[in-house]
């Protein structure tokens, strides 16, 4: 047996060539990135080529490995895994909601100054209106037409313009967890949500899965529960 967990072992550490991978640029910064000092310990001859475009489903075939963020409820034919889900959720700066008052009601946006991510609108085709839904179905879902003061694919320009108090954007969850533990960001309106998503690794139609890109597709989601659990503040045993 130990003959022959040597053998993989070396076999695996053997493995060469480069993995062509396509993700978004906020899971490559916040979730692909943090991965790759593991990812080179065990597998120091397979070059990671990342490329990121933030409507990564439409160039699945192009790639051995594609992640990709789909809004709940899209109905998709890509052979893909299941890495983890999550919350779209509206958040502010502390210094912002002094200035401009903390929102009761989805209908109190309207005053407020939006920093509108028009990649998540496109992908979840919602339009230019803001819209919510009851986290736990207990209200209709509310749509508002908000002043959009910033718009922009880029996450983390979104990011930053809330953390410096220049207006509301939706955000995951995950995302924001530990500007929100640290006080820097507000959960605005808790009780509602922008929307649910599903974060997948896709391969594309060919039905021959390279070692390579195998290798690739196991070490992330072997990867998903720590990535995720030192996201939001914690560390698993």
């Amino acid at each position: 047996i130990e003959d022959a967990e040597a053998a993989a072992a070396a076999s695996t550490r053997d493995l060469r060539g480069t993995v062509h991978v396509l993700v978004p640029p906020v899971l490559a910064t916040y979730f692909l990135a943090p991965l790759v000092p593991q990812w080179r310990a065990r597998y120091p001859r397979l070059l990671l080529d990342v490329a990121t475009d933030n409507f990564a489903s439409s160039r699945v075939d192009g790639f051995d490995v594609t992640l990709m963020v789909l809004p709940e409820g899209v109905d998709s034919n890509i052979v893909a895994r299941t890495l983890f889900q999550g919350e779209a959720i509206v958040v502010a700066s502390p210094a912002y909601l002094a200035r401009m008052g903390m929102p009761a009601t989805p209908a109190d946006l309207v005053a407020h100054q939006y920093l509108r991510d028009n990649g998540m609108a496109a992908r979840a085709q919602t339009g230019r209106k803001l819209c919510l839904r009851h986290l736990r179905g207990e209200a209709p879902d509310a749509e508002v037409d908000m002043p959009v003061a910033l718009q922009s694919v880029s996450t983390d320009l979104l990011l930053r313009a809330a953390l410096d108090g220049v207006g509301v954007a939706v955000m995951a969850r995950l995302l924001v967890q530990p500007h929100l533990a640290s006080g820097a960001l507000v959960h605005v309106l808790p009780d509602w949500m922008y929307a649910r998503y599903t974060v997948y690794a896709a391969l594309p139609s060919r039905r021959l899965l390279p070692a390579r890109a195998k290798a690739f597709l196991d070490f992330v989601t072997e990867q998903v529960p720590q990535a995720v659990a030192q996201q939001q503040g914690a560390v698993l045993p």
